[in-house]
């Protein structure tokens, strides 16, 4: 075996150029996979984030939360939490008795997003308990900026502090430091006075508790001391503003505090902490990681599971199929080189299995290669991709897992010697006479016959018919026959390919002037070992770019029809970060809304209302549309009207959520009917004449009866509030929109909410972040948020991460499609020379190439597609992927990916087919 495998690698190394080209095929895959993969993975783990989380010096970080029910948190995080407004958190002195003896906790306070403005007559250190609206009703929105302050003694705040870029720690009360991106947004520097407002509250309750309601319409001066690195907005004193206001008033506010001097505390300690309501993230746990079993369960629907199995195996099956597709066309077209080598050896006394074993091993040793070019490619294009994207794509392009090189490396051989099977097949079976004699194996007509067409066309029809048939199967059985359907599809394509090279001849017979297809399509049948990988890379490319095509156009359809907003896409919605008053979030917004006209972007406006005082109205399910209890209609029963009743749990029932940039509005909205116009929304016409005739718009089509009416019920009580006209829009945010009027008629105090904002032009991604961009250059405490309309290329919000994995896709087919027929080029010039050598001119030849190309394109192109779409169709309808509303495909980027496909192909045929400078010997000829 030593002998042979020495053989195979001189080989290798005298044919240097096909084995490159080889290695190359298999890495360029693999570097794309293993790209795909980072793509997906965090730069940090969850645990890592939170050891970098935890104040250097410190041992972690204590919470004491004001809610009822025990914590039950993982090392790396607490889970969310509601503070209660008649609970109080547990002291320091009951923190203590579950910690070690010698442990320390240092307090610190966090504020609400508070306001900063430098306009106020209040000096440093000075502090007033007065109405925000009051003091700042006179001032320019550009005038205000909202940051958050933290408070802690002098020794947690040192412990707290980024690091200074300017100035000192405050020394006294009257002293803040304030973080670079403050700084610049407020134009500030040390010395400098500021003002910070506590705003009235909201009534909205997250993990910060009462915070806002204890603070509420306060403010304090304040003398910048220094400046620190940070790019959010953020502030830092001692404890003379927050801690006494909460000290005062401490149910419903959480406790935060700073571990030190416990770099021995354990898991134990932790969970006995939880029971208290207290969570703990500490550097001692996280560092002795604890063991799974100690760890609290996290709840798993089997069904999920099992479909994340069978996904996660036809993703890993998928990728070895496409790769083999990729490898064993060049392995194929090493081995058709090899005919005559081979024939030698067998002449001079070699077994046939002997040139079979060479074969295998020099696959093994190009997968080897491959693979470890891939896995160097990886590593050094990670970094890159991440510098580059960073901005682009968010957290992503983590490292690969430890044990992936090992698995590459292994999985390398291993792929080589599968992709070397159909040569090393051939090999043993190899004619010596024939391939001395430059003969094509007599099985090549077999296999060109009209019954190995039909039969390889069954098999196709069979695999295709399983597919089509896998989404009535419940889930997730429909995953685990999409595996065999979806080999047996790509068997029979590839073996038909042989066949529709014959019809790619029968093409040239019927039109006029195609004697030069003919001719091409007859040598692609004679040439089967050079022709059928390259047109299998270009079924399998084709393929590949269709499967991607239609998952991500799916997916963006489909959140497309789950999503809700107040407008139309192409139009945007503001709201104030920090509500204050009626009149005063009016004003502001209404300067910055003047500003933007004033650049051309805004050309109209419409306000939105809600309720003031927490009032909810809740629509009745109509007639013959009641879920039972506990249940509640999916996603497609409550978007189509047209749809049947489907009741699922409640969990996976149809929940709209909320978007508007607001945290005063709720689920009932107040809207006159011109202003609902101004939302552009599908329906608005019709849902303004129902709302300007005392009706209501419901956003769930079960709630609307067959008579057009709703029922409202109080959402405190369930009573019955009224039945009036109804109407149903589809992606409308509200749960119930009704009129001013209506509303004062029921007794329902409204609030001001923010503006309907209708551009001068329709907003794609680029325009939406232009206009919030502008608008927070205004003033950073009103928000803007909006539904971006689709670019040229169709794309909205997942706009970058389609293009990545589309062009991934477009790059590995035709990176692939390359490698594959420049690996062909030692025969496909031999052919040009016999052509040359009979008196052929260079236009000849180059039409010669173009029609090869062609009938490459023929028999491949359609055939991928078909395979393409064949599997792509039952993998959205199976909701492997997740719950798919619609199917749909990115028409234009899928026709720019097989252009680029095309143009490879076609440069590929004109690169081969150019003139050479003297003939090439064939004595054979």
């Amino acid at each position: 075996m030593r002998t042979l495998l020495r053989l195979a690698l001189r080989d290798a190394a005298r044919h240097r150029g096909r084995s490159l080209l080889a290695v190359a095929v298999i890495a360029v895959p693999l570097t794309m996979i293993l790209l795909v993969l980072s793509s997906m993975t965090p730069p940090a783990t969850d645990r890592d984030t939170a050891l970098g989380s935890l104040p250097e010096g410190t041992d972690g970080i204590v919470t004491a939360t004001a809610s009822t029910e025990p914590l039950t948190q993982r090392p790396e995080s607490i889970p969310p939490w509601i503070d209660q407004e008649d609970r109080f958190p547990a002291s320091p002195s009951e923190i203590s008795a579950d910690l070690p003896d010698q442990a320390r906790l240092l307090e610190w306070w966090n504020s609400p997003t508070l306001l900063m403005t430098t306009d106020l007559a209040l000096d440093p250190g000075d502090q007033s308990r007065a109405s925000s609206a009051a003091a700042v009703g006179e001032l320019d929105a550009e005038q205000l900026r909202t940051l958050t302050l933290h408070e802690a003694s002098p020794e947690a705040l040192d412990l707290l502090l980024p690091p200074l870029v300017d100035g000192s720690a405050p020394s006294d009360g009257e002293g803040v430091v304030i973080s670079r991106a403050a700084a610049e947004h407020g134009g500030l520097k040390v010395g400098d006075t500021l003002q910070l407002l506590a705003p009235p509250d909201t009534g909205w309750r997250s993990t910060d508790g009462r915070i806002a309601a204890v603070m509420e319409d306060s403010a304090r001066g304040y003398t910048v001391a220094g400046i620190a690195d940070g790019d959010a907005p953020e502030a830092w004193a001692l404890p003379e503003w927050v801690a006494p206001l909460t000290a005062a008033d401490q149910s419903g506010v959480s406790r935060h505090f700073l571990l030190l001097d416990a770099p021995d505390l354990s898991w134990q300690q932790v969970r006995d902490l939880n029971s208290d309501r207290v969570g703990v993230i500490s550097r001692a746990v996280l560092e002795d990681y604890p063991p799974h079993d100690e760890l609290p369960l996290l709840p798993l629907d089997p069904s999920v599971v099992l479909a994340r199995i069978v996904l996660s195996a036809l993703a890993v099956v998928g990728a070895a199929v496409l790769l083999v597709l990729l490898v064993t066309p060049a392995l194929t077209i090493g081995a058709e080189r090899q005919r005559r080598t081979m024939a030698l050896m067998i002449a001079q006394g070699a077994h046939p299995r002997d040139a079979a074993r060479i074969h295998l091993g020099q696959g093994a040793v190009l997968g080897l290669l491959g693979s470890s070019l891939a896995l160097l490619l990886a590593l050094a294009g990670i970094p890159l991709l991440r510098a580059l994207l960073a901005s682009e794509l968010g957290p992503a392009f983590g490292p690969l897992p430890w044990y992936l090189p090992a698995c590459l490396l292994i999985v390398g051989p291993l792929l080589g010697v599968g992709a070397s099977l159909p040569p090393t097949i051939a090999a043993a079976r190899l004619d010596p006479i024939a391939a001395l004699a430059a003969r094509r194996p007599a099985a090549g007509a077999r296999r060109r016959s009209p019954a190995a067409v039909l039969a390889a066309g069954a098999i196709a029809a069979a695999g295709a018919t399983i597919l089509l048939l896998a989404p009535a199967l419940p889930t997730p059985l429909s995953g685990i026959v999409l595996l065999p359907g979806s080999l047996l599809l790509l068997l029979g394509a590839l073996l038909m390919l042989p066949g529709l090279f014959g019809l790619a001849g029968a093409l040239g017979d019927v039109v006029p002037g195609a004697t030069m297809l003919r001719v091409a399509a007859r040598d692609a049948s004679r040439h089967l070992g050079r022709t059928a990988p390259a047109a299998s890379a270009v079924l399998a490319c084709t393929a590949s770019l269709v499967l991607v095509a239609t998952a991500t156009a799916s997916f963006q359809a489909s959140r497309d029809l789950e999503e809700v907003s107040m407008v139309a896409p192409g139009r945007a919605t503001i709201g104030m970060e920090t509500p204050i008053s009626d009149e005063v979030d009016r004003s502001l917004i209404a300067s910055v809304l003047t500003h933007l006209a004033d650049e051309g972007l805004v050309a109209d406006h419409a306000s939105v209302l809600s309720s003031a005082d927490g009032t909810w109205l809740e629509p009745a399910p109509a007639p013959g549309r009641a879920c039972p209890s506990g249940e509640g209609p999916d996603t497609m029963s409550a978007i189509d009207p047209d749809a049947p009743l489907l009741c699922v749990p409640e969990e996976q029932a149809y929940q709209p959520g909320l978007t508007f940039p607001s945290w005063i509005g709720n689920q009932l909205t107040v809207m006159a009917p011109e202003d609902l116009r101004a939302t552009g929304l599908d329906g608005a016409e019709e849902a303004a004449d129902v709302v300007a005739a005392g009706g209501a718009v419901v956003n769930d089509a079960t709630r609307v009866s067959v008579d057009g009416t709703v029922e409202l019920l109080r959402g405190d009580s369930g009573e019955p509030l009224a039945t009036v006209p109804g109407a149903f829009v589809s992606g409308f945010e509200p749960a119930v929109t009704i009129s001013p009027e209506t509303a004062r008629a029921w007794g329902i105090p409204t609030r001001y909410v923010g503006e309907v904002i209708v551009p001068t032009d329709s907003l794609q991604a680029d325009d939406l972040e232009e206009l919030r961009e502008a608008a927070l250059a205004e003033s950073p405490v009103v928000q803007v948020s909006g539904k971006p309309a689709p670019d040229a290329l169709g794309l909205t919000s997942d706009r970058r991460w389609t293009l990545f994995f589309v062009g991934a896709a477009t790059v590995l087919a035709a990176v692939a499609t390359l490698l594959s027929m420049a690996l062909g080029r030692g025969e496909y010039a031999a052919d040009l020379t016999t052509m040359e050598s009979l008196g052929a001119t260079p236009a000849q030849r180059r039409h010669y190439g173009a029609m090869q190309a062609l009938v490459l394109l023929l028999a491949g192109l359609p055939t991928g597609m078909l395979v393409g779409f064949t599997i792509a169709l039952p993998l959205v309808g199976t909701g492997l992927f997740g719950v798919f509303l619609t199917t749909s495909v990115h028409r234009l980027l899928l026709a720019t990916g097989l252009a680029v496909l095309v143009l490879a192909v076609g440069a590929s045929a004109a690169v081969l087919a150019r003139p050479s400078g003297d003939l090439i010997p064939r004595t054979q000829d």
